[in-house]
């Protein structure tokens, strides 16, 4: 367990549907993640990394070890993908797809294209203002998918920031010079290739992105012409009130219900694999419609 990460036994028939391992931008190898998830109790976990499928293997054979042990967690496979909205970047898991499906192998390796390119320009804009970083120092020796949490994780491992959340607040907020954007994919050709795998579309923390209520509901309704399967309705960082909204927006939208802390280990310090910030959250299965 991480420092923050405290032994905690969850209730029977706790599931997290949103989590990342260094496969992307999480601090756990995809089999350290499935041993957190079956020593706190988890009965389902998703692996969620962003624009890539490279950890699910690994998850895979470490949870048919757990269960030839004795241990009843499950795997879901999934990926989390960056998709365009009014020109905004908005994020869509996928659950559940055939992993070995070649047009949606193409799609994470165009998202990761893109991401790779603008990686190398935010990179470039932080050395040629004499800041010490170099692309080693992002990706520790590792292979993964780079992320801003790995820019802020070194800002604050060389002392330009005094933490990620530091490094975040001063250098990689949207209207920072040192941020790029990228080229987001398209809303419509992620459900579909989704669907084809044999997967569902699910709206990650819809909150998360700040729109006004209808311009919220549009979004959805968008998303909804596309095909989406389901929205995130229970999420680490949102209030009682706020799940209330997002249930009555996906019964309103006839959207499947799901779930999930949004876990990255040491890089969300003190937000916690299946209890998010603690207060007694989690999502339960009766919670989420997904399943």
């Amino acid at each position: 367990m991480t420092d923050f990460q405290k032994e905690t036994t969850l209730p029977a028939g706790c599931v997290d549907l949103h989590t990342h391992s260094t496969a992307s931008d999480g601090s756990d190898t995809p089999r350290e993640l499935m041993r957190k998830a079956a020593a706190i109790g988890l009965s389902v976990i998703a692996l969620t990394d962003h624009d890539t499928l490279a950890g699910i293997p690994d998850a895979m054979d470490e949870v048919s070890k757990i269960q030839a042990e004795g241990g009843m967690l499950q795997l879901v496979p999934g990926c989390e993908f960056s998709v365009s909205y009014d020109g905004r970047d908005i994020h869509m898991l996928g659950l559940f797809p055939d992993i070995r499906y070649k047009p949606l192998i193409a799609l994470t390796e165009e998202a990761a294209l893109s991401r790779d390119v603008r990686n190398h320009e935010m990179l470039s804009r932080f050395q040629k203002d004499g800041f010490m970083i170099t692309e080693e120092d992002l990706t520790e020796g590792r292979k993964t998918e780079i992320t801003r949490a790995h820019f802020a994780k070194a800002l604050a491992d060389k002392g330009y920031a005094k933490s990620n959340t530091d490094a975040f607040a001063r250098f990689l907020t949207t209207d920072s010079y040192y941020y790029v954007t990228r080229e987001f994919l398209d809303p419509g050709r992620v459900i579909r290739i989704l669907h084809e795998a044999g997967g569902i579309a699910v709206l990650a923390h819809p909150l998360q992105y700040h729109f006004a209520p209808e311009k919220l509901r549009a979004m959805i309704e968008r998303f909804c012409e596309y095909g989406l399967d389901a929205m995130e309705t229970r999420y680490s960082a949102y209030s009682r009130g706020e799940e209330d909204l997002l249930r009555s927006l996906a019964l309103r939208y006839q959207l499947k219900r799901s779930g999930g802390s949004d876990y990255h280990g040491t890089a969300k310090p003190g937000l916690c694999l299946g209890t998010g910030y603690g207060n007694g959250w989690c999502v339960r299965l009766e919670d989420i419609t997904v399943l």
